[in-house]
């Protein structure tokens, strides 16, 4: 488990990103029916060989529309917004690694030549995002780009509560994700106990896919760091989480936003 506050950005995993394919996909296909139902009728009635000859390697005419049409609505909602309608939809963005806006040339070529790569060998490029530190395809890397997390958490502003917010937030395995949520989700009444006495308030739990926040309110956060690290029941709970998280995690590494 890994505190990081606010500012910080949250790589987006494999199956975020598979899942914001998966709707593209869906959104793409269905526009495309207004290309591919008159293509059928005219194949019925009969078609000029000109649309129906392949003319680059296997591809004819009609092959080469309908995949200029997909990599154009890649490319534009990508370049325009840094998220096409499945990445909006689960709050990912593209965005290049120096924090600069994406030109179009290399949005291009990740679009193009660089998922080609990433799929041409049973899809291994793909697949790196599982195993990347910074959950990178092989497109990603060539294009020097991350997909992150677009959203912020939502606590009060610091003017209101001046240097009293603090919030833990950690990324689980995915194949622990279901047993966290199920286990760890809401915390037990002991934890609850263990956390009004260390000097917590007003705290809250949510996540975002794999991606956990516990946000609450503290007016010694020292002395509640210290008391929670030394707490039986917290190291107890530690022992149990620790496998499941995907980075180390301090108890006294509580950070303010």
């Amino acid at each position: 488990m890994q505190c990081r506050d606010n500012t910080n950005i949250i790589y987006a995993g494999f199956g975020a990103r598979l899942a914001a394919y998966l709707v593209d996909s869906l959104l793409v296909g269905i526009a495309l029916l207004v290309v591919r139902i008159p293509m059928f009728i005219a194949n019925i009635i009969g078609t000029p060989d000109f649309i129906t000859a392949p003319i680059l390697f296997q591809f004819n005419i009609f092959d080469i529309v309908i995949y200029l049409l997909s990599i154009l609505y890649y490319t534009l909602m990508t370049y325009y917004s840094g998220s096409t309608l499945g990445k909006k939809f689960l709050n990912l963005k593209v965005i290049s690694a120096n924090g600069e806006k994406l030109t179009f040339i290399n949005v291009l070529y990740r679009e193009t030549i660089g998922k080609y790569l990433s799929g041409i060998a049973m899809f291994v490029g793909y697949f790196m995002i599982a195993v990347d530190e910074q959950k990178r395809g092989l497109h990603d890397i060539l294009c020097d780009t991350r997909v992150i997390y677009n959203f912020k958490v939502p606590v009060k502003t610091a003017e209101k509560y001046p240097s009293k917010k603090y919030a833990w937030t950690w990324s689980i395995k995915e194949e622990f994700l279901k047993d966290f949520v199920e286990l760890h989700l809401k915390p037990s009444p002991e934890m609850l106990e263990e956390q009004k006495k260390a000097g917590y308030k007003n705290s809250s739990f949510f996540n975002n896919g794999n991606q956990f926040f516990f946000v609450f309110e503290c007016d010694n956060i020292d002395y509640a760091n210290n008391y929670l690290s030394s707490s039986q029941v917290f190291r107890e709970w530690y022992e149990t989480v620790s496998p499941m998280v995907e980075n180390p995690f301090d108890l006294k590494n509580a950070v303010a936003v």
